[in-house]
């Protein structure tokens, strides 16, 4: 199973890690959420306008893919985020429909997408790999995952939008 890895500049980054490495995609065998429409990326960009906890953050240095090809010129970007702490996990459960076993994984969870000619999001990668294997296990967690990034802000204590530093972000992300 190849990785990517995304090489963070640690003086704009916003979160500890210097480097992430996303299980790929490529290794699912299916198609139901790797492929998004753009809306949904002006939906996640929108709610960095509207929620204090939802951020953009131009931290990313390099992306390297599973073959070891540099990507970092292509419009490529991660989302990181978050979940707030649980008061009541069965509310939290029923609220969101989630099962037990989806909810104990989401605490920290990523997100590595591109942006295409054709204005599609891909999802390339997916973070923790614990996560990862649960997609492979049931696909829809992934659809479930991109909805709650998108529709549930107050699920997430923070949730980070990096993006490559000196691409022209502000022509892709116009809400």
């Amino acid at each position: 199973m190849g990785s990517w890895i995304v090489s963070l500049n640690r003086k704009k980054s916003s979160i500890s890690d210097e480097s992430l490495y996303f299980p790929a995609t490529r290794d699912l065998n299916f198609t139901v959420g790797k492929v998004l429409q753009y809306n949904w990326l002006r939906a996640l960009f929108g709610n960095t306008k509207r929620y204090r906890h939802y951020r953009v953050n131009d931290c990313i240095d390099r992306v390297i893919s599973p073959d070891r090809e540099d990507f970092t010129d292509h419009a490529m970007f991660c989302i990181i985020a978050y979940k707030r702490p649980i008061l009541d996990r069965e509310e939290f459960k029923e609220r969101y429909n989630l099962d037990t076993h989806l909810l104990k994984l989401l605490n920290k969870v990523g997100l590595l997408c591109s942006i295409s000619e054709d204005n599609l999001i891909g999802v390339f990668g997916v973070l923790p790999q614990e996560l990862f294997i649960a997609i492979k296990q049931k696909p829809l967690y992934l659809r479930v995952l991109e909805s709650l990034l998108v529709n549930n802000s107050e699920f997430w204590e923070d949730v980070y939008l990096l993006i490559t530093e000196g691409y022209d972000w502000d022509s892709l992300l116009k809400v």
